[in-house]
């Protein structure tokens, strides 16, 4: 578990919406819809990672494993050109 909560605490998501989705999105907390009735919002207990890639080093250098060896991640800005028909 905190292998996943450090990807989590890795992810910049407001620069994925922001680069790659051209800032058309909002953060969500939960891969379920908000109008259905099994979501959960942080208000009702559900667990946020915001991002904070500290966090993720440290909880990656907590593991026993080499995992941590190496790890180097980063995250290029994409390019989108327009299609004309």
């Amino acid at each position: 578990m905190p292998f996943r909560q450090a990807i989590a605490y890795a992810t910049d998501r407001r620069t994925i919406i922001d680069n790659i989705l051209l800032g058309l999105g909002e953060l969500q907390n939960s891969m379920v819809p908000e109008n259905t009735p099994f979501y959960l919002s942080p208000e009702q207990g559900l667990k946020v990672y915001n991002y904070d890639p500290d966090k993720a080093k440290e909880l990656l250098l907590e593991q026993d494993s080499n995992i941590t060896t190496g790890i180097n991640c980063s995250m290029h800005k994409a390019t989108v050109s327009a299609l004309h028909c």
